[in-house]
């Protein structure tokens, strides 16, 4: 994991600092311009941790209440989750996805949006809301999927609590 300074987070992806600047006379219009300015500084590596992970099918393994929405807010690692959460989306309990997804690579190796949101679509979830553009550059969007052809008193809730 890379955590970055000035409460800048952390990632299981180094911040592409490379792209940024190549990249930042086109970036530093997008998006809040206090984040344009401070970016570098903010994401200057404080320090790098070794952690354990496993993934979300083995931590739902042994629950058996049934989990009807999955957020994930991972700075970038959406996708890696997503996979380890494969059974547990075949299994019909998760009705919708909300997810934080990046339209650019401002970290090293990270998934986009167009590919992640083609991996849910393979999955049965359709994007139903996509919420305006936040972050350094306007550089990501919340976006909500529902699983197609899904209807009942859990998607009716979901479906008010979302404003659909």
């Amino acid at each position: 994991m890379y955590a970055g300074l000035a409460g800048h987070g952390s990632s299981m992806f180094r911040e592409n600092a490379d792209y940024v600047r190549a990249n930042f006379d086109a970036l530093r219009t997008r998006g809040p311009s206090h984040l344009a300015k401070t970016w570098f500084e903010r994401s200057r590596l404080d320090h790098i941790e070794e952690i354990h992970c496993t993934t979300l099918d083995a931590v739902l393994a042994d629950r058996p209440d049934p989990y009807h929405l999955l957020k994930i807010d991972a700075q970038g690692a959406e996708r890696q989750i997503l996979e380890g959460a494969a059974q547990y989306l075949s299994g019909g309990d998760c009705m919708a996805l909300h997810l934080e997804l990046f339209k650019l690579p401002l970290y090293k190796g990270i998934a986009l949006r167009p590919e992640v949101e083609e991996i849910v679509d393979g999955m049965g979830f359709s994007l139903v809301k996509e919420y305006p553009p936040h972050g350094s550059f306007d550089s990501q969007n919340d976006c909500v999927f529902l699983r197609r052809g899904a209807a009942g008193p859990v998607v009716d809730a979901i479906r008010q609590a979302y404003g659909l």
